[in-house]
């Protein structure tokens, strides 16, 4: 495990002469993971120090100027890594036939700060004979639709994934970007849906109320053919306000749910319909960024939906 040479926090190594304050320091070896944990009120010595320093305040020589001016150094090495904590992704899962294993792939940003979601394949057509679909999720008339039922073709993508916060730092918010062009071909009669919606989330921030629309599309042809390459790139900014993030409890579980469907409302099966969708950036089709702020510091402005 890689050690870095800190000075020891001590309020005795803070003084004040003739109006003017410095400090001192001794030198200790710290584990890294040990570094978030020391008590508050050492990291609030340690800012007041680097407070000091960052105004030329004359500081008490007790070894030589290259020697302090090494441990100044330091103390901008561990404000960097301490305020730049990233939050880290992982545990992410997928189910439905929108996202059959093998066509969903996941990156990280260069800078790790975010993490996006791209589909390989994310379409349907009908009429449909495979039943290769997700129509028991939906219903007809309070009545379950079958997969085999040929005029209808609902395809799902149930994503899930973790983010975990850096420890004295708070979720304040998430951010989903969707990227995406499709293709909307429908004879006339047809109708067709597309929707991504943060369903909810739990762990160290819980979801209120109803869930969150990142985008929602609706076509129906009732009149005339449906001829449409369209692009879309929506924002959706989730207000969180989680608590404290700790050694014990920093993650947040977040469940997303993207939908396409088409039906044939009469169900005459001479006419057709499709609906295609794949990103228009190589980065993905979804990314998704958690903005924190340290614990007890001012929140960011309320939540927002921008529109596509």
């Amino acid at each position: 495990m890689s050690r870095f040479v800190l000075p020891t926090l001590h309020s005795r190594n803070i003084f004040c002469e003739d109006d003017k304050c410095g400090c001192v320091f001794k030198v200790v070896h710290v584990v890294d993971e040990d570094i978030l944990r020391r008590p508050r009120e050492q990291l609030h010595f340690l800012t007041l120090c680097l407070g000091l320093m960052k105004k030329n305040i004359p500081y008490k020589k007790k070894s030589s100027g290259g020697l302090m001016n090494f441990f100044i150094s330091l103390f901008f090495v561990f404000m960097t890594t301490h305020l730049n904590a990233q939050v880290v992704f992982n545990n992410v899962t997928h189910r439905g036939t929108g996202c059959p294993q093998g066509t969903l792939s996941t990156s990280m940003s260069p800078d790790g700060t975010s993490f996006s979601v791209l589909f390989d394949e994310f379409r349907v057509e009908v009429p449909q004979y495979d039943g290769i679909n997700d129509n028991t999720e939906t219903r007809r008339g309070g009545i379950i639709v079958n997969r085999n039922t040929p005029s209808i073709a609902y395809k799902a993508c149930h994503l899930s994934f973790s983010a975990n916060i850096p420890e004295g730092t708070m979720a304040d918010s998430l951010e989903i970007t969707l990227t995406a062009r499709g293709a909307t071909y429908f004879d006339q009669g047809i109708e067709g849906f597309f929707a991504s919606i943060l369903v909810g989330y739990e762990g160290l921030s819980r979801s209120r109320g109803r869930p969150t629309i990142v985008i929602q599309k609706h076509w129906r042809s009732v009149r005339s053919e449906v001829d449409d390459n369209w692009t879309a790139q929506p924002v959706a900014i989730v207000p969180l306000g989680s608590s404290c993030a700790t050694s014990g409890a920093r993650s947040i579980r977040f469940d997303l749910k993207n939908h396409i469907n088409v039906e044939i409302p009469n169900n005459d099966l001479t006419k057709s319909g499709l609906i295609s969708i794949d990103s228009a950036d190589a980065a993905g089709l979804l990314k998704f960024k958690v903005r924190t702020r340290r614990c007890g510091s001012t929140s960011s402005p309320a939540g927002r939906r921008l529109a596509p």
